[in-house]
């Protein structure tokens, strides 16, 4: 009993030690970085995905939904106001929002909350050693952008946070109903105690694979994971109970994406995927479809050079995209050596969770070489690089084997060259900034007017041109808006991002009421002379049009 005591209190003790990891990186690494962190600020962040995300929250915290249509070009979900994202991915944010509130600084606190969560969860599903908690510490503590990825408003934080509770479920699933000890007259006792233990894990898997293919659709490769296991389980009717349970799942969570991509988010630019290949099964015939799937295929060739390419940059030329393609590749490789070597010591729950780990890896590589471009798809990488750097120190012995190599190119790429990376340097605002802020605070609090009897309505929704043609110097220049300024447009607004061109090419049919466009471009001498639209407010590189 006392034995049992000590080791409680140690498992507590050890859980709280990786729960304060994420606050403490944080605090380091914006030390470091030279910004306090009273200075960050998503006002400075260089992410524009963050504007929709925060916006989105906002507007289904206040109102159950957004009053105004996000999408692009003035696309729209046919159904409420989302943008080309799930709004499954958001729902941990909603739900802490909706509880404690929701301002400029919220994200980064509960992102910071759902990581040290994980960390603290692992430790309590796997029972690691102090050995181990040391080498998960290095771990997480080895990818230089979990601080950047904790001050953001990306749910990068959210997935990788589920990750880890998935893979350590999986890991603490134990032999029952007769795998493992089988002799004895305890075993079936034992075995009970497994069994009721599993069936927990088991519902646990399902459900997380539920949320993650919700989240990113590619990870319904999660599922391949508790249907293997359940195949090792002994008895016909509990094998085959599992197996239904997760196959009813799996087709639950296609069925609620499809719904979910069908009417809850709006085209985005182009395609996100090359869907080619789809297009012509359906548009031109099977064999059409095939040569279209096998040209595909035949590109990996191809687009593996440019693979190797971009890894060549991330040493030579500081690019991040680089040094993600690589660390994938060494997970991979790093998984697929162990999982073989457990398979080999007959270890085979231990071998399958940490192979199945290395194969969907694996597939997210390949599925970004072929239906991404490389720059873009690069960051869907992360999904497996960092829960794989945490998660190192479980498949075996003689963890700093695997650890070593990880963390040199870790250094080199991620510490080392990180200044370069203006992309991952911490997002902080400045005097100018706040200043322009307050004045566009309150021109659109007294502009923009919404109107909940129309929900959701072009009325309630700003169009934000992301970039227009300036004449400068004799010559014309392409720029940017300022977009962050877009963070002061009142709740429960709609944003749609539009491309300066689409714009101007739509300029007598426009069909939102607000629209944000740079300041002295080509779109702003068109809407000043126009008799439809009234100029309301100018600052910065950004001025407000509102339609009469």
């Amino acid at each position: 009993m006392n034995s049992l005591r000590k080791s409680d209190k140690s498992i507590f003790l050890k859980a709280a030690v990786l729960a304060l990891l994420p606050l403490l990186n944080c605090i380091i690494f914006s030390l470091v970085s030279g910004h306090a962190s009273g200075r960050i600020s998503l006002l400075g962040s260089t992410w524009n995905d963050e504007l929709f995300y925060f916006k989105q929250v906002e507007g289904i915290i206040k109102g159950g939904y957004p009053f105004g249509y996000f999408g692009f070009n003035e696309s729209h979900a046919l159904k409420l106001s989302f943008a080309a994202w799930s709004p499954v991915l958001a729902i941990p944010w909603v739900f802490f929002g909706k509880i404690f509130g929701w301002t400029y600084i919220s994200p980064f606190i509960y992102n910071c909350i759902f990581y040290s969560a994980a960390l603290a969860g692992l430790v309590l599903l796997t029972k690691p050693d102090w050995k181990k908690v040391l080498y998960i510490a290095i771990g997480y503590s080895l990818f230089a952008l979990n601080a950047r990825y904790i001050y953001s408003c990306m749910p990068e934080v959210i997935i990788w946070s589920a990750m880890l509770i998935f893979y350590g479920t999986a890991a603490g699933i134990k032999a029952g109903q007769g795998i493992g000890n089988t002799k004895g007259k305890n075993s079936g006792k034992n075995n009970g105690k497994n069994n009721g233990k599993n069936n927990g894990r088991y519902a646990t898997l399902y459900i997380m694979s539920v949320l993650l293919t919700l989240m990113r659709p590619y990870l319904i490769v999660m599922f391949l994971l508790p249907l293997s296991l359940a195949f090792l389980e002994k008895g016909r009717k509990r094998k085959a109970g599992l197996l239904a349970a997760g196959c009813g799942a799996g087709l639950f969570a296609v069925v609620i994406y499809a719904l979910i991509s069908r009417f809850l988010t709006a085209k985005y630019f182009t395609s996100i995927y090359n869907t080619a290949w789809l297009h012509a099964f359906k548009n031109e015939g099977f064999a059409a479809g095939l040569r279209e799937t096998g040209k595909i295929i035949a590109s990996i060739g191809v687009k593996s050079l440019d693979v190797f390419y971009r890894i060549k940059l991330a040493f030579t030329a500081h690019q991040p995209d680089g040094a993600f393609y690589l660390l994938q590749i060494m997970i991979i490789i790093i998984f697929t050596v162990s999982g073989l070597i457990l398979f080999k010591r007959r270890k085979t729950r231990e071998a399958l969770v940490w192979t199945h780990f290395a194969l969907a890896a694996l597939a997210l590589l390949l599925a970004v070489m072929l239906l991404y471009k490389p720059v873009e798809g690069s960051k869907h990488l992360l999904t497996f690089i960092v829960p794989g750097i945490i998660l190192l120190p479980f498949i075996g012995k003689k963890e700093h084997v695997r650890i070593i190599p990880i963390a040199v190119v870790c250094i080199i790429l991620l510490y080392v060259k990180l200044p370069g990376y203006g992309d991952f340097v911490l997002p902080h605002g400045d005097s100018k900034t706040v200043e322009s802020f307050e004045y566009w605070e309150e021109c659109f609090d007294r502009e923009l007017v919404l109107d909940k009897g129309k929900k959701p309505s072009y009325d309630n929704t700003v169009i934000w041109v992301y970039n227009d043609t300036v004449n400068e110097d004799g010559g014309e220049t392409v720029v940017t808006s300022d977009w962050q300024m877009l963070y002061a447009v009142p709740e429960g607004f709609g944003i749609n991002c539009c491309m300066g061109d689409y714009v101007y090419e739509n300029s007598g049919s426009i069909n939102s009421k607000y629209i944000c466009t740079v300041s002295g471009g080509r779109l702003d001498e068109i809407f000043a002379g126009s008799e439809s639209w009234v100029m309301a407010g100018r600052n910065g590189d950004l001025v407000l049009y509102i339609k009469k």
